[in-house]
């Protein structure tokens, strides 16, 4: 479809109900708390409510992004929903962070607008500044519509290969899981789940 601007993108109000349905990812939520963190780097804020989330779960989340509009978007609905994340702007390819300053880190439908040179870089800074893990959220072919425009919508098994080809000597593992009800396609929603077509893609990183 093709937007102006994140901040545009991300300027409607989120309900309580659309917050609290994110929790409908919880192959998400549970695959990040078997590795047991205590401090959390979000890569990507977007709206801010996974992040929001985490530090309700009890998480010390920070949350970069380096779109100005996005961060306050993601502060106010900090506010909003009482959460305890810190947002604040930072670039994902040269992050300010010391090596191993955060247990684990992640991000939320951001690799897919990138290309592999640009992915390459954004996982070594991470895999840079944290001590554990990387989990990386995309979209995967069975979404089915790019909702801002230059999305990779590949099979999970293409992106296994390739985050696999670029870093060979990492253990690499790739579930598929259903994000939310997606109220703009519900008919293409209620087919995936009779059929089990997840749409989502979380690809770990162990460092």
């Amino acid at each position: 479809m093709g937007i102006k601007s994140w901040t545009e993108f991300y300027s409607h109000k989120i309900t309580l109900k659309e917050f609290l349905g994110n929790f409908y990812s919880h192959e998400f939520f549970s695959e990040m708390a078997k590795r047991n963190p205590k401090k959390i780097l979000e890569v990507g804020s977007g709206s801010g409510v996974m992040g929001i989330l985490l530090s309700h779960l009890g998480y010390k989340v920070v949350s970069i992004d380096s779109d100005k509009g996005v961060i306050e978007i993601a502060k106010k609905n900090n506010k909003k929903f009482n959460g305890s994340a810190e947002f604040k702007v930072g670039d994902g390819f040269n992050l300010e962070f010391k090596d191993n300053s955060f247990d684990i880190s992640f991000s939320q439908g951001l690799y897919e607008h990138f290309s592999n040179k640009e992915i390459k870089k954004i996982t070594d800074e991470q895999l840079r500044v944290c001590k554990d893990m990387i989990f990386v959220s995309v979209p995967n072919k069975n979404y089915g519509t790019k909702d801002v425009g230059n999305e990779r919508l590949m099979s999970s098994k293409d992106w296994f290969r390739l985050i696999k080809r670029l870093y060979p000597k990492n253990k690499i593992r790739v579930i598929e899981y259903q994000y939310f009800l997606r109220k703009n396609k519900p008919i293409k929603t209620i087919i995936n789940l009779l059929l089990n077509k997840k749409v989502q893609t979380l690809i770990m990183i162990k460092k």
